[in-house]
């Protein structure tokens, strides 16, 4: 998978082969199908592990009384995870726009259930009194959305412009002007 990430990261997902992949890895061509279906198959495999699966596992069983923590965890998680696949999720995002079935998989794969979890998460925040959200699964939408405009825009288009921020000072402004608007009075 390492080795697909990094070919499609380097050429695109479009211009990167089977081929190259194996040889990427270090394998031969046949061995690859022993593993996985071709090249898509291997790209979503690693998404689900890397995005999915770890958003689940943090938001599944989360604290209900500490939003501001759980929520500063999502941030910081992914972000990180954006920082270490930059190329690969522009080569995502760019192939999305172009590719139906790309966008289709990528959604239900990826951006419904991380969506669904970080709602749930807000759902359950809120019937504890921990939050105050009216329509979780939009409020998980435009958190997805402002973490997902840093790492394009700022990490992605525009590249390293000053003035430049840690990611320890991204992390806290995004969950302040998100929380701020989510927290219940007098939590934290």
């Amino acid at each position: 998978m390492r080795a697909a990430m990094q070919c499609f990261a380097d050429k695109g997902y479009h211009h990167t082969t089977v081929g190259d992949i194996a040889q990427a890895a270090g394998i031969a061509h046949g061995t690859l199908y022993l593993y996985f279906e071709g090249k898509k198959a291997l790209l979503f495999e690693f998404l689900e592990q890397a995005v999915t699966e770890s958003v689940l596992e943090l938001l599944d069983n989360a604290d209900v009384g500490t939003p501001g923590e759980v929520v500063g965890r999502f941030i910081s998680t992914r972000l990180q995870l954006h920082r270490d696949n930059g190329n690969l999720l522009k080569v995502i995002f760019s192939e999305s726009f172009f590719d139906a079935e790309m966008a289709q998989e990528f959604t239900s794969k990826v951006l419904h259930p991380t969506q669904q979890a970080l709602a749930s998460y807000m759902q359950r925040c809120t019937e504890a009194g921990t939050l105050q959200v009216a329509a979780p699964d939009l409020a998980a939408q435009t958190l997805m959305a402002m973490l997902a405009g840093h790492v394009l825009i700022w990490n992605g288009i525009a590249g390293p412009q000053p003035p430049h921020f840690t990611p320890e000072e991204r992390v806290g402004f995004i969950q302040q002007c998100f929380l701020n608007t989510c927290l219940a009075k007098g939590t934290t």
